[in-house]
């Protein structure tokens, strides 16, 4: 398989837990803490990622924000953080 792929498919939920999270311009974001599953399609639906320089935050990036996810690095949209919902944490 492909390391970079563009279809969010993790083979099990450790796959994704503490990688980083960049937008397409290089800005970093955090680190994935959580996701969630489209049962019916079972793809990522959602990641939460852990803001790093916000203390006990975390925003939820949708799957259509996603580009790429690899063994290394998630590549999100520039637009992701603006469409994110911040949540506490």
């Amino acid at each position: 398989k492909n390391p970079e792929e563009t279809i969010n498919e993790p083979n099990k939920k450790g796959d994704i837990i503490n990688i980083n999270v960049y937008t397409e311009s290089r800005e970093y974001l955090g680190k994935v803490s959580d996701f969630n599953i489209n049962n019916y399609l079972w793809r990522i639906s959602q990641i939460i990622v852990h803001k790093q320089f916000i203390p006990k935050k975390t925003i939820t990036i949708a799957d259509n924000q996603i580009i790429s996810i690899s063994s290394e690095k998630i590549i999100v949209k520039d637009l992701a953080i603006k469409n994110a919902i911040l949540n506490p944490a």
